[in-house]
């Protein structure tokens, strides 16, 4: 998907969610490979596609691997360096470890506002799931779910598959449903790449402060930016019966 063909002038807000979701009723896996993310992230998307068609280079069974706590700094070196959208600061993680080697990882906290939910006790959003580039760690997901269920005793688990590259199978065969399907959301492209909206609020724009009647878009508008949609998200929740 180049930036610039596939912007809010060239395709409509929800041409990728719809090519998405038909592929997905004909049993075809789609992959939205963003021009950005293929000059800058390569090897990311390369492994994604290797992992999609079974061809990574080492598969290790999860009960080979130990279960550890991850500090937050090995977290977020870990998730920028091999998850298409990078760490996050505010979470938990837990990996598995393969002869001293972190190889897979889910990162996890209270749920968040900015997805429209609100923080309760016992309710929990899964942030990241990401394994090291090259490595296929099977049941690696099952198994650090099934120490994340023994451990927090979750009344509730809540995550996201990005529609741009995954359905979310892992989630189903782990028991989560599918319970809900978010419109797409915008990035800004700013010098050729895509940047989070929350980066360009009409709060942060000087432009806006001085003129409160612009808005957002006007500001990006003429700085010569614009929006890209991606295909959006599949809400799936895992519910517990709790004595």
């Amino acid at each position: 998907n180049g930036v610039y063909w596939h912007n809010e002038f060239n395709k409509p807000r929800y041409y990728h969610q719809d090519k998405s979701l038909e592929c997905k009723e004909n049993g075809i896996q789609l992959i939205h490979i963003w021009e950005d993310d293929w000059l800058y992230r390569n090897d990311i998307v390369k492994d994604i596609i290797k992992s999609k068609l079974g061809l990574s280079d080492f598969n290790i069974g999860a009960r080979k691997c130990e279960i550890r706590n991850v500090s937050n700094k090995d977290a977020i070196d870990f998730l920028n360096k091999y998850h298409i959208q990078g760490g996050v600061s505010n979470g938990k993680s837990i990996g598995l470890y393969y002869q001293n080697n972190l190889v897979e990882i889910l990162t996890f906290g209270q749920l968040r506002k900015n997805m429209g939910s609100t923080p309760e006790d016992g309710k929990y959003e899964i942030y990241r799931v990401c394994s090291k580039a090259g490595y296929n760690i099977q049941g690696g997901f099952s198994r650090l779910l099934h120490f994340f269920e023994t451990e927090y005793k979750p009344k509730e688990i809540i995550t996201y598959g990005n529609l741009d590259y995954t359905y979310g199978n892992v989630y189903l065969k782990c028991g989560f449903i599918e319970c809900g399907l978010s419109a797409p959301t915008y990035t800004w492209v700013v010098d050729g790449k895509r940047c989070h909206r929350s980066n360009f609020m009409k709060s942060k724009l000087d432009e806006c402060k001085s003129n409160p009647e612009l808005t957002e878009s006007d500001v990006m508008h003429s700085r010569g930016c614009w929006r890209c949609w991606d295909a959006g998200k599949i809400k799936f929740i895992k519910a517990y019966k709790r004595g």
